[in-house]
C-alpha cells in the first residue's frame, strides 16, 4: 500500500470519528461537567480530545441532542445557554462507549487458525 492510500484511509476515520459521532464527546464532557456553555464545549472539545469544530456544527449537535431528549438546555444570567446531560442521554452515551469497546476489541483480535 502506498502512503497516500493510508492517510486518505487514515483521515476518513478521523472524520467519521471526530465529526459525525461528536455527540459521544459532548456527553463525555457533560457527564464530567455539566452545565456547559457552547464557548466552553469547544474549548472543552481542543483541550480533551483535539478536536477542533465549528460553533455553527456544534450548536448543530447540540439541537439534535437536545430534540432527542439527551440534554436539556438552560439560559443563564443574561443570555448564555447552558447544556445539561440527562439521564437518557447517560444511557445512550454508556451504549455507545461499549458498543466501540466491542468493536475495538474485535479488532484488536489476532485471527487464530486451530
Amino acid at each position: 500500500m502506498s502512503e497516500s492510500s493510508t492517510s486518505r484511509a487514515f483521515e476518513r476515520l478521523r472524520k467519521k470519528l471526530e465529526g459525525e459521532v461528536l455527540w459521544i464527546y459532548v456527553s463525555n464532557l457533560l457527564l464530567e461537567e455539566n452545565g456547559l456553555s457552547v464557548v466552553e464545549l469547544k474549548k472543552r472539545l481542543k483541550e480533551k480530545f483535539l478536536i477542533s469544530t465549528k460553533t455553527v456544527y456544534l450548536y448543530t449537535v447540540l439541537y439534535r441532542m437536545e430534540r432527542e431528549g439527551l440534554i436539556r438546555r438552560e439560559t443563564r444570567e443574561g443570555k448564555e445557554s447552558v447544556y445539561f446531560l440527562e439521564n437518557k442521554g447517560k444511557e445512550v452515551y454508556m451504549r455507545g462507549l461499549e458498543y466501540l469497546k466491542s468493536k475495538l476489541e474485535l479488532l484488536s483480535m489476532r485471527n487464530r487458525t486451530d
